[in-house]
């Protein structure tokens, strides 16, 4: 248990705006890069702020190897009121924390004149139980024994503290010492750190992520131009974007506000697919504006996309063949019931349509199942996308350069099933590849992919915490999460896996409904399911959730959805996306002033 905090001050507490503080002196910003190379960067400014330096000694120093900037050294640091200036929210905070029961202490890299002339940004060390400043005691962050003092000085448990610090190297420094380390980014951030992530929250693993990624290029490797293109749907969430983007991937996008999302983590022009129906000008408009491969859905999106913006030489067109979909005579899903696609004879027409308006190269794509749980299916869509190129290119002499598999792979999301083999599945597609296209003199088309649930969801969970119990025809166990966190049991009936922590070894001897608290009674994670005997307060992982978890959520009866974090490869966890508030949900109503109240308008 956390009982400590433990403090910097400088960009922590504080501002330490040393450049601002320049600037405020009338020294513009080239000058500001040499006073700062010949002081603040200067190896002695840590011996400065050990104490082992007068200002006199330092300044001395800085001149003999600076003498050229020997006025504006002495102009800089006559005095440096104004460096470090208060931050609105240290005193309230601290204040707060108290409030909660913790200890609050500093323990900051701070010389004698920061003190004396910056003492009015120090407003808030009363509000502290005490700390250490650098010069005092002679020693300096990372050294460790500065950390071990400040232990020492006020008998605290380094495991029972947490230090906060906006430099990395002294967080590290303090964990070496067995602190809890957060490197300090926002309040908002270390805030949910400590509070140790109040459930409900989704949490996703990073390291399983990448590894995932690798597997499925290195399975795909034998197709040179292959590339995932991870969809937004599934988890919608910058952060997980960035990771994928590491790995190669790029995004598949069906709307405006997730083409957005994109476009701030970096993806452009053939980093994106577009793949929409029903589709508003303005997500095409966005689509072409960023360069992104167009997926067309219906023949009439031809002209309507022409006299919107043009059709660009590069150009897809998704297939829907009708009928049903079987894998050894399985029927895995019924397309002809689907609104997505082109029929047959609509995507040869198509075709040459948009090679008569200019496009040059093309791309062909075909979502027919959903969670296929079967290394069949792609190989077997990969034989009719691949059939249909080449009769394409034979009757409209459209050059057909991409192959979009889309999504369809999928989980096992009940515990009796065998998970995909993506290797099999990529030697199965490399299969039909060399009987089917390279005979045809078509060996050079690339294969993409649009897979969501098979990237995220086993590395994704929810995890919630009992609240309540209700025995009447049945026994409940009520949770903090509610299908506002998780939709697919509600919608779907969908089995979702439930451990209930400290207990996986316990027998499962009892049947329960596990409940949200939603005015719907489908608001259930599980039904009559056989689970150890919960008590109030234990923790519910509910397994798989890592796509079309947050992503469907949504507010009925006003509840809030919760936070997602991100277990990190070095095993530490950091939110990636904060808890709804009311004035989130009460945002729309900012036109008028009926909600102000609950907006924190002046905040």
């Amino acid at each position: 248990m956390i009982r400590n905090i433990i403090f910097d001050i400088g960009n922590v507490l504080t501002d330490y705006r040393w450049e601002g503080f320049l600037a405020d002196k009338g020294f513009d910003a080239e000058m500001i890069k040499k006073i700062a190379k010949a002081s603040i960067m200067h190896p002695l400014w840590a011996e400065y702020d050990r104490g082992t330096w007068t200002d006199e000694q330092v300044l001395a120093a800085f001149v003999k190897d600076a003498p050229e900037l020997e006025k504006e050294l002495h102009q800089a640091f006559e005095n440096i009121a104004g460096m470090v200036t208060p931050r609105a929210y240290a005193i309230p905070w601290l204040q707060e924390l108290k409030a909660k029961g913790y200890h609050v202490y500093y323990l900051s890299n701070f010389s004698h004149k920061a003190e004396t002339e910056c003492a009015e940004a120090l407003n808030f060390l009363p509000e502290m139980e005490g700390g250490i400043l650098s010069y005092k005691d002679q020693l300096i962050k990372p050294e460790p024994e500065i950390y071990q003092l400040l232990l020492k000085r006020y008998g605290l448990k380094a495991d029972e503290s947490v230090f906060l610090d906006d430099t990395l190297v002294n967080v590290k420094a303090a964990e070496e010492q067995g602190i809890h380390g957060i490197h300090f980014l926002t309040k908002e951030q270390a805030e949910e750190i400590i509070k140790t992530y109040p459930t409900p929250f989704h949490i996703y693993d990073e390291k399983a992520i990448r590894q995932n990624a690798r597997d499925l290029f290195k399975a795909f490797s034998w197709n040179k131009g292959f590339r995932e293109y991870f969809a937004v749907k599934a988890t919608p969430n910058p952060f997980i974007l960035k990771v994928l983007q590491e790995e190669g991937c790029g995004v598949d996008c069906s709307s405006l506000t997730e083409l957005m999302m994109s476009e701030c983590c970096g993806f452009l022009g053939s980093d994106i697919m577009f793949s929409s129906n029903v589709t508003p000008k303005e997500d095409y408009l966005k689509a072409r504006e960023m360069g992104a491969f167009i997926n067309l859905d219906d023949f009439t999106h031809i002209k309507f996309l022409d006299d919107l913006c043009g059709i660009p030489e590069t150009i897809f067109c998704r297939y829907n063949p009708g009928g049903h979909f079987e894998i050894e005579t399985q029927i895995m899903d019924n397309p002809g019931d689907a609104k997505y696609g082109f029929t047959h004879e609509q995507i040869i027409e198509g075709f040459k349509i948009l090679k008569e308006k200019g496009a040059k190269n093309f791309g062909i794509h075909a979502f027919l199942a959903s969670n296929t749980v079967s290394n069949a299916y792609y190989p077997k869509l990969a034989r009719i996308l691949f059939e249909l190129a080449v009769e394409i290119k034979e009757k409209t002499g459209a050059q057909i350069k991409y192959i979009n598999l889309s999504g369809g792979v999928g989980i096992p999301y009940t515990p009796d099933k065998e998970p995909n083999d993506i290797f099999a599945i990529g030697e199965g597609v490399h299969k039909a590849f060399d009987e089917i296209l390279v005979p045809a003199g078509m060996g050079d088309v690339s294969i993409f992919t649009e897979l969501g649930r098979y990237m995220l969801a086993p590395y994704g969970h929810l995890v919630t915490k009992c609240i309540h119990h209700k025995h009447i025809y049945k026994e409940y166990v009520g949770v903090d999460a509610t299908a506002c966190d998780l939709m697919r049991p509600a919608m779907y009936g969908a089995y979702h896996h439930i451990t209930v922590l400290g207990k996986e070894n316990a027998p499962c001897d009892h049947k329960y409904d596990v409940t949200g608290s939603l005015c719907e009674n489908n608001d259930k994670f599980a039904v009559d399911r056989m689970l150890p005997e919960i008590d109030t307060g234990d923790i519910l992982v509910i397994h798989d959730t890592g796509a079309h978890g947050y992503s469907m959520g949504y507010n009925y009866n006003g509840r809030l959805r919760h936070a997602e974090l991100l277990l990190q490869e070095d095993g530490s966890v950091k939110m990636i996306r904060r808890a709804e508030t009311p004035a989130d949900y009460f945002a729309t109503f900012d036109f008028c002033h009926i909600m102000d109240k609950y907006l924190n308008k002046d905040k």
